[in-house]
């Protein structure tokens, strides 16, 4: 195997395949990349068996063939080079890579291309077409809200729920829910759900263009197999019946507030500063005009912000996490925002003003 292939090219697709490189698999050969030149390109390959990504370089290719090679050495090499041609020169036999750029040489051993994992090939039996930018804001929008506990994995995925005319993605860690949907036309006929993993969201998000451009996915078995710009991405699907997150929905609500959303964040990120351990709880009391946020913490002290608000109901004092509020108000994509609260007991709604494409539903803290 021997090809070339200018540095630039190569250190992008290593950093894009890069993502999916486990160090953590008994299976040494998935700490590395992929590399098959044919055709005049170079293809790269990593997964850790979760997912899996897939780009190409192209190259002058004098030598078709295979190798995996550490991902580690691999990329901390390539970023040192200077800018200009990298040959590489590969024995096949031995597992032995000579890079070779201006009068410089750098030896690495790696692994034979038949022990690295073979990739299920896509086969998808509902397609979908949705452009770069829209997915990506799905996911920024709910992906915050999946578990990091694995005691019920079906909760470290979001729920994609796909249909002709719309996409929706709901996600939940059991306290809060994050949903978002999309419409527009969006190929098939047939309506169709899945669980995807919040990691693979979270790096499908990292590799999806911030644009117009359309992505294909294919869904089928039990992977999810993505086509962007290039670059291939592979996730598998997350087996379990996913909660019923409509039904927590309140049908009625004692109050409600509508404020700035950069104002009441602000508010919330300065109070909680105060209530740093544990929960971070901070208290909401919907007052007649305005609304007070308060926080306190025994040995270090107390804090109260004060903001406008057109508060509506019962002057009620609810307590809820700082993190979940704040996390909420981020992906909020609008000025104002609407808190509608139930009770201090009960979940209240938290969304956009002028929007009806996203809320989050948020569990209060039980002060009794």
């Amino acid at each position: 195997m021997r090809f070339a292939a200018a540095q630039v090219d190569l250190v992008q697709a290593v950093q894009t395949v890069q993502r999916a490189v486990t160090t953590k698999s008994t299976l040494p050969v998935l700490a590395g990349i992929l590399l098959t030149a044919q055709d005049e390109q170079l293809a790269l390959v990593a997964t850790d068996h979760e997912i899996s990504i897939r780009c190409s370089a192209p190259a002058r290719v004098e030598m078709p063939g295979s190798i995996v090679l550490p991902a580690r050495y691999v990329s901390d090499i390539l970023r040192k080079i200077p800018s200009g041609e990298v040959s590489c020169e590969v024995d096949e036999g031995t597992a032995r890579a000579l890079l070779l750029w201006q009068r410089s040489q750098f030896v690495i051993y790696g692994f034979a291309a038949r022990e690295f994992p073979q990739l299920p090939a896509p086969d998808g039996a509902r397609k979908l077409e949705i452009s770069g930018r829209a997915l990506r804001d799905l996911i920024r929008r709910t992906n915050f809200a999946v578990s990091r506990d694995d005691i019920r994995p079906v909760l470290t995925g979001a729920l994609l729920e796909i249909s002709p005319q719309r996409v929706a993605v709901f996600a939940t860690d059991g306290y809060r829910i994050a949903y978002a949907h999309a419409d527009g036309d969006f190929g098939g006929q047939d309506s169709m759900s899945v669980i995807l993993p919040g990691r693979a969201l979270g790096e499908l998000q990292r590799l999806l263009p911030d644009g117009d451009e359309r992505i294909e996915a294919l869904i089928g078995g039990n992977q999810v197999y993505f086509r962007a710009g290039g670059v291939e991405f592979t996730t598998r699907v997350i087996d379990g019946t996913y909660p019923n997150c409509r039904a927590v929905i309140p049908r009625d609500y004692r109050a409600t507030l509508q404020a700035g959303t950069e104002d009441f964040l602000a508010a919330c990120d300065r109070a909680s500063q105060i209530a740093r351990e544990g929960v971070q709880m901070v208290m909401l009391k919907l007052e007649e005009g305005h609304i007070r946020i308060s926080s306190e913490t025994p040995e270090i002290g107390s804090a109260q912000e004060e903001v406008q608000a057109q508060t509506t109901g019962e002057p009620l004092e609810v307590a809820f996490s700082a993190r979940y509020l704040m996390e909420a108000l981020r992906t909020t994509d609008s000025d104002q925002f609407m808190l509608e609260i139930s009770g201090p007991g009960s979940p209240a709604r938290l969304r956009p003003v002028g929007k009806e494409d996203a809320y989050h539903i948020v569990l209060p803290i039980r002060l009794d």
